[in-house]
């Protein structure tokens, strides 16, 4: 198998990063010999070049070999260091060697990587390199690092634009700019609201060249258009997580982030879905408190409906969660509260559990639940919620009851009903009476727990 690796960017001009083990004599670099390693950074009095344009490291005093060489003065790139780390965690207190021979045979390698397209590139070809080179010399036991590679997708930008009639500081509306000679220019994402509307006080102050700006509108609002973009500073549609966070919570921020998509597929941010995630937040909190927003739990005995909802939560929360399907996990959460919310669900047995599986996806909402509800810390320490099949068995179902193959009404009933006891509820209820023709019906087409069809 064939490596490429992108050795140009391999070396960096900068302070932070391993340093090279390399000393220069009459010009010609030579390795530093193996048991005078590992070379550690000196101190410097500044991180920032020289006024030569030098790295950081030639700041430093008596960076030169015993014998007076001149040391290099670059350093490694961040994905050096971090090339074999993960062995490093297999054995972290082991301070005579980079790991043992029992701690690598014990962990072997690395169960799943996560990382996207960059990585692929960068980290992950050259984490394989180092660990190729470890198998070679024997120290490690497996040639591959990584058992399952997964490729998270790009989160996109959406770019809102505005449209500039050529030669002029005039700009149009989306909807009327074909009658014009226009040219489409980025605009600040933070300028324009959740309907693509412009603040167009705003937009003049965005730019000194903008100040005179006029714009031709329609129904009164100057519409933007918008295209889905990678994100970048020079599309000016960077979303700032910290102003998100700042009103939303972080936990909305994250479980949105997981909404957006599946895992493997690039994703369009779109700053107006954030808000029904929010909403959850919010329904979800209320389910632990009352109409005074006091604390408050029961401690009955969950009915027999709202152990149905929450086990059909832990069973496809776990499932999803071993498929890496973040985002129908967050669904499923939607569900399970609203189902909750219309049970009037305040069971200490069910909210307990909730709160468990809420954890990883929103861990600030869940810790305070936690502690109010008076839990010893940390929810992160509680054991899973154990799935139990009984609790979601069916004993009813409900049949749509057709006439000439028009469903008219629906009709529930146990799962063990003979075809016989099926056929005489069915024609005894109220709703049937009403289609039934004088002159009767010819038969009845019954298949269990599926239809029941009346031809008249």
């Amino acid at each position: 198998m064939n490596f490429r690796l992108r050795d140009a960017i391999f070396s960096r001009q900068r302070y932070w990063g391993e340093p090279f083990p390399v000393y220069y004599r009459e010009g010609m670099p030579y390795p530093i010999d193996e048991e005078k390693l590992p070379l550690q950074l000196p101190e410097v009095d500044s991180y920032l070049p020289t006024k030569n344009g030098e790295p950081p490291l030639a700041r430093a005093k008596n960076w030169v070999t015993e014998d007076g060489y001149p040391l290099e003065t670059n350093t490694m790139p961040g994905f050096a260091g971090s090339s074999g780390y993960y062995l490093r965690y297999m054995d972290p207190r082991n301070d005579k060697e980079y790991f043992s021979k029992d701690a690598v045979g014990y962990w072997q390698d690395v169960d799943l990587y996560i990382g996207g397209a960059e990585h692929a590139t960068g980290h992950l070809i050259y984490a394989r390199f180092w660990n190729k080179f470890l198998f070679d010399k024997g120290l490690v036991i497996k040639q591959e690092p990584f058992k399952k590679l997964v490729n998270q997708g790009m989160i996109q930008g959406r770019s809102s634009l505005v449209y500039r009639i050529k030669g002029k500081n005039e700009f149009v509306s989306y909807g009327i700019k074909d009658q014009y000679d226009t040219t489409p220019l980025n605009v600040d994402i933070n300028l324009v609201n959740a309907n693509d509307q412009l603040d167009m006080e705003g937009f003049r102050h965005w730019r000194a060249e903008f100040e005179n700006a006029s714009f031709i509108l329609e129904d009164g609002v100057y519409l933007c258009g918008n295209e889905v973009e990678k994100m970048s500073k020079s599309l000016h549609n960077v979303v700032n997580p910290d102003e998100l966070i700042e009103k939303y919570g972080a936990d909305t921020f994250r479980l949105y982030e997981m909404f957006l998509g599946p895992l493997e597929q690039s994703k369009p941010w779109d700053i107006h879905g954030i808000e029904g995630v929010f909403r959850f937040i919010r329904k979800c909190w209320k389910l632990f408190h009352n109409q005074e927003n006091e604390f408050c739990l029961s401690d009955e005995q969950p009915t027999t409906e709202e152990l149905k909802v929450l086990h059909r939560t832990i069973r496809k929360v776990e499932e999803d969660i071993e498929r890496l399907s973040f985002n129908t996990v967050v669904s499923t959460f939607m569900i399970c509260v609203n189902d909750l919310t219309d049970l009037k669900c305040n069971k200490r047995a069910v909210l307990k559990d909730l709160v468990i599986l809420l954890s990883p996806f929103a861990p600030y909402m869940a810790e305070e639940l936690w502690e109010l509800a008076g839990y010893p810390p940390s929810v992160a320490n509680a054991a899973y919620p154990v799935f139990i099949p009984a609790y979601v068995e069916e004993s009813f179902f409900t049949y749509p009851v057709s006439f000439n193959g028009k469903t008219r009404f629906k009709l529930e009933l146990p799962l063990n009903t003979s075809m016989e006891d099926i056929e005489k509820q069915v024609l005894a209820t109220p709703e049937a009476q009403k289609w039934i023709p004088p002159q009767g019906i010819r038969k009845i087409i019954i298949v269990p727990n599926k239809i029941i069809n009346i031809v008249v």
